[in-house]
């Protein structure tokens, strides 16, 4: 049996279930992206995230792992692991840069600037992908509902 509260405790828990919702609905979304962008890139056997880590190295000055993390707000262990793929794939080296004995500069190689160079189409077809996502009213009204994601 559901107890009874106060009209404060009422509104608190009022506003807590929509915000609720309002996540469940923002994730659902986030994959929904993520597996149309996949999908779009499948062909050049790399993920999304491969291709978002394979953009941020393409720069003048290389990263080593723990700054590109710090910039993607993840993970260290995460960042190496896709990084791992990428190496593996001959997508991605890492040299000891100028001066730094300890710590590795991350690069496209040839081969990885190739397959961004082909990927960025799919990319970008991927994300002005013509087809309404079904979860398009919901997101309207979610955003006009206060909804902020956090970046």
């Amino acid at each position: 049996m559901t107890r009874a509260l106060s009209a404060d405790k009422a509104a608190l828990l009022a506003h807590a279930s929509q915000s609720s919702l309002d996540y469940l609905l923002a994730q659902r979304s986030m994959r929904e992206i993520a597996r149309r962008r996949n999908d779009a890139l499948r062909s050049l056997q790399i993920s999304a995230a491969q291709f978002c880590l394979l953009a941020l190295l393409y720069r003048a000055e290389p990263p080593t792992v723990s700054e590109l993390a710090q910039e993607m707000q993840m993970e260290t262990a995460h960042v190496s692991a896709q990084l791992s793929i990428l190496m593996r794939r001959a997508l991605v080296a890492a040299h000891v840069g100028q001066g730094e004995r300890r710590r590795r500069r991350l690069t496209l190689t040839p081969y990885g600037q190739s397959v961004l160079l082909d990927a960025l189409p799919l990319w970008i077809a991927a994300a002005d992908d013509a087809q309404p996502s079904p979860l398009r009213p919901q997101l309207a009204a979610a955003g006009r509902n206060g909804l902020v994601l956090d970046s």
